[in-house]
């Protein structure tokens, strides 16, 4: 999708900097967010939702998936 002009944009919790640079040199926007997978706290689940959101109203994407 890159080669037809699309912008992307990836939202990841990965922490490994080599990761993100691979991401990055390929062509990706990457968005660093904190998520815990393991979580069943109903306030940290909502955090997650929110920084979600947050990223959606900054990037104002197309298509989400």
């Amino acid at each position: 999708m890159r080669e037809q002009g699309w912008d992307i944009h990836i939202l990841v919790s990965i922490t490994a900097k080599k990761n993100i640079m691979m991401l990055e040199s390929q062509g990706f926007s990457v968005h660093r967010m904190s998520l815990k997978r393991t979580s069943k706290n109903p306030v940290v689940e909502l955090k997650t939702v929110f920084q979600i959101l947050k990223a959606i109203r900054n990037i104002r994407p197309d298509l989400v998936h």
